[in-house]
């Protein structure tokens, strides 16, 4: 799949794994060269949490989901494709078999397969198929903890397993990141093995309580709906328009129900990710407020009635004055920002983690540019020189914004990132940052807070390259602490 014109991209299930990794396929077409977009898999449609719209009524209740997959992703590409006609148009081809095995008379010669099943035969089934064939194939799974890598691995502990859609989302953009590199001709540099960071039992915990977001853009358009099929209730603020580039990378501004170009981007992102919940069976309160956050006294307002704050903002002075009203108030608040090359997830726990304005200081950095500035497309240095398309913002977005709802619901249960953020780079390890031990938003607080944190997200070292291992920063495993 060295750099190709076009690739054929074939994908084995349709659930959330492979709705996500459709997802972020469509939106990421130039940096794929993506034509053809096959999807194989035999599953009904069903009534429960998923990511992508899909429409379920008594008619097509035990019609197969992927022919309602199929049929959003077009709807995605032909959005995008409205907005900007230099978009080439995708192909996608619903193909009701169980394997690749059984469909393989029926599908045209993939460039690369993902199999998403959580299920040991249909892995069986792609690792022959693509070995017989010479062809690149990634292996995912996605349950309470999920993984993804270039070779065939046992997953029967995964065996017919729900894919949480959080776990999905990390692993689906890894997933797609592999693509992009195998596209363009570079050696993926990576697998991923994730888990959230509370068990599967304390989810029931975390429904009914209310979460508020700033922003709806590139992380809120991840984010909300995580968290809305999650069982949150979601009360957001944003005061912008929907804009072109808009439909373009940030699903919940597609065509799916008709044009949204110039509409307010409250009204729309409420009404989909409602329909998402009413197809997908759930009941979580979505409630939008056409604001600009100016004052503490807006955010007083905005989080009245929430258990946490979560800011999908891209401005360091909305940041700031969360910051100093988390100190303040003592809401939990959770703060994921992106660039062209990665992001990052932080939290402000009051008296337990340190606040945005002294972790500016910390890191040598002047308010004016905080640990969250991105840098110009131009400037970017992660990506120079790697053949990594660069400005690629999806990607980033559909992995941090994940890792963001699942330490959302983390700081909801009681276990805030302390002392830490979790950064996430094109081709790169995930790293996490100390705290600084004299800022006073601390106060008195335990020792083991002053150490470094660490979420479990392994990132596997470059293929065939042993240069970069998590075994030299040991310090950074097992030291997360619970309320």
């Amino acid at each position: 799949m060295a750099n190709i014109k076009s690739a054929n991209v074939c994908v084995i299930g349709s659930g959330n794994l492979a709705q996500i990794i459709g997802l972020l396929l469509t939106q990421s077409v130039s940096d794929v060269r993506l034509e053809q977009l096959t999807l194989i898999d035999n599953a009904k449609v069903k009534t429960e949490p998923a990511i992508l719209p899909l429409e379920v009524t008594e008619d097509n209740f035990k019609a197969h989901r992927v022919l309602s997959v199929a049929s959003a992703l077009q709807k995605v590409n032909a959005s995008i494709r409205s907005y900007d006609d230099t978009t080439p148009e995708i192909q996608v081809f619903p193909v009701v078999y169980r394997s690749i095995e059984e469909a393989r008379n029926n599908i045209n010669l993939p460039d690369v397969i993902i199999d998403t099943k959580n299920s040991v035969s249909s892995k069986i089934a792609t690792n022959k198929f693509a070995k017989e064939n010479n062809l690149p194939a990634i292996f995912a799974v996605a349950a309470h903890s999920g993984k993804c890598e270039l070779e065939y691995f046992d997953v029967s502990s995964f065996e017919g397993s729900y894919q949480n859609p959080i776990v999905s989302g990390v692993v689906g953009g890894a997933v797609v990141e592999q693509v992009i590199y195998l596209a363009n001709g570079l050696k993926p540099r990576r697998g991923i093995d994730y888990a959230l960071p509370f068990e599967a039992t304390e989810l029931g915990y975390v429904r009914d309580k209310t979460v508020a977001m700033i922003g709806t853009g590139a992380l809120g358009n991840v984010m909300g709906p995580l968290l809305a099929l999650s069982g949150v209730n979601i009360k957001f603020s944003d005061f912008d328009l929907v804009e072109k580039k808009n439909c373009q990378k940030q699903y919940l501004y597609s065509n799916f129900f008709g044009p949204t170009e110039g509409l307010k981007k409250i009204t729309v992102f409420e009404n989909t990710l409602k329909e998402i919940l009413r197809l997908s069976g759930l009941m979580s309160g979505v409630n939008g407020v056409s604001k600009k956050i100016r004052s503490v006294s807006d955010l007083e307002e905005l989080t009245s009635e929430a258990d946490s704050l979560l800011l999908a903002v891209d401005n360091d002075w909305t940041r700031m004055l969360a910051s100093k009203f988390g100190v303040a108030s003592g809401i939990p608040i959770t703060d994921p920002a992106l660039n062209q090359s990665g992001g990052r997830v932080a939290q402000y726990f009051s008296g337990k983690t340190i606040c945005l304005h002294h972790q500016v200081h910390y890191r040598g950095c002047s308010p004016k540019k905080s640990p969250n500035h991105v840098e110009p497309v131009d400037s970017c240095n992660q990506c120079e020189g790697s053949g990594v398309p660069c400005g690629n913002v999806v990607v980033p977005a559909r992995i941090v914004g994940s890792m963001a709802a699942a330490e959302v619901l983390a700081a909801i249960l009681g276990r805030p990132l302390s002392g830490a953020y979790i950064q996430y780079l094109w081709g790169d390890e995930t790293i996490a940052i100390g705290v600084r031990e004299d800022c006073e938003c601390l106060g008195r607080i335990p020792a083991e807070y002053s150490q470094i944190s660490y979420r479990k997200l392994k990132l596997d070292p470059c293929y065939g390259d042993d240069n970069i291992s998590l075994k030299e920063v040991p310090k950074l495993f097992g030291l997360r602490k619970n309320k």
